[in-house]
């Protein structure tokens, strides 16, 4: 089953023998370029769209319930999210926008998914990010540069966005 440029969502599931193995695909609207997936404890799945430049929410069954804007601030040319997080508790989801070069925070509320604060990266291009403890580490491809932000303790909001390592185009952040 080939999944790359489709704006399907592609499930797998891993044989007897550990290989990978299409196990079916769920379809997802048009144009939307699913990127990043993050299944909540609810049952429901939340989609980083590339190319729409939204935040798709699906049933557990992977149906399509609707889509929000991936940013609350109107980028000022093209945007694509790339790496979508969900916190510990599941109260919040944290999207990085390559473009608007911003981190987009929702509220997961029972109904539905609420933006409720987008902050910059302190970099360009966030392609990857991790949450280590209470920071939030985002790898900016396109400057060079890795930084961390500071996770509210009472909020969750991110803050800050300081330079913490100079590394060329870095494409991937690994908590270890």
């Amino acid at each position: 089953m080939r999944a790359q440029g489709t704006d399907h969502i592609v499930h797998y599931g891993l044989s007897d023998d550990g290989r990978l193995e299409p196990r079916g695909a769920s379809p997802g609207p048009t144009g939307h370029g699913p990127r990043h997936l993050v299944s909540h404890p609810s049952g429901r799945h939340f989609v980083a769209d590339e190319l729409s430049s939204t935040l798709s929410t699906y049933d557990r069954e992977f149906r399509f319930l609707g889509a929000r804007p991936a940013t609350t601030v109107a980028p000022s040319g093209d945007n694509f999210p790339s790496e979508l997080l969900l916190s510990a508790d599941g109260r919040l989801l944290y999207l990085a926008n390559r473009g608007n070069n911003s981190i987009t925070t929702y509220a997961v509320e029972p109904g539905a998914v609420r933006p409720i604060d987008e902050v910059p990266t302190g970099g360009h291009w966030p392609r990857h990010m991790a949450i280590a403890g209470e920071t939030l580490l985002v790898a900016n491809q396109r400057s060079d540069s890795v930084t961390a932000l500071r996770l509210d303790s009472r909020t969750g909001l991110p803050r800050g966005g300081h330079v913490v390592a100079e590394i060329q185009a870095p494409a991937c952040i690994l908590v270890v």
